[in-house]
């Protein structure tokens, strides 16, 4: 959400910087907090997008190199940007996740037992999925299994860039 990479995210947290106290507060502080590493209430990270937004009078939040360049600004130091279109959270076979986040579009979207409804989509890489993690293979929703196996969506003819995503709760 945030426009940013995991290793930028990194620097803020570690950081002095009135974002790394804007994020800060938006942090989990719960009796689950060290269960999973860290996690954040996506309504304060969403507010925290909103008031980057209002102090450099931008409205979409989609657009997620205004985001960072707006985060960039209020941490005081230029913060490596999201290179991934339409980034998105992969989740593993033991149903954490994945530290750099991929394109939604080399990636379909998982219905693992359990999961919360509130949470975000799950999503796999095809990639993950070429016959190495049948576990996951078994999740994949029916509607995204034709994407699989389709030549064309596979690569970089869609224009992905490289690179990883933002931090924050990214994905969709």
């Amino acid at each position: 959400m945030l426009g940013v990479t995991v290793d930028a995210a990194e620097e803020v947290l570690s950081s002095a910087s009135r974002l790394s106290q804007m994020i800060g507060a938006t942090q989990y502080q719960g009796p689950l907090m060290s269960f999973m590493g860290r996690r954040w209430w996506r309504a304060g990270v969403s507010y925290v997008v909103e008031q980057l937004l209002g102090e450099f009078d931008l409205e979409d939040d989609h657009d997620l190199e205004a985001v960072a360049a707006a985060a960039s600004s209020i941490h005081g130091r230029r913060l490596e940007r999201v290179s991934v279109i339409d980034p998105v959270l992969e989740v593993q076979s033991d149903y954490s996740i994945a530290p750099d986040p991929i394109s939604a579009l080399d990636a379909v979207r998982l219905q693992p037992d359990d999961w919360p409804p509130y949470a975000d989509e799950a999503w796999a890489g095809r990639s993950r999925l070429d016959g190495e993690d049948p576990e996951l293979l078994a999740l994949v929703v029916s509607s995204d299994r034709w994407r699989l196996h389709s030549s064309e969506l596979k690569g970089d003819s869609l224009g992905q860039e490289n690179g990883i995503d933002a931090a924050m709760g990214g994905g969709r």
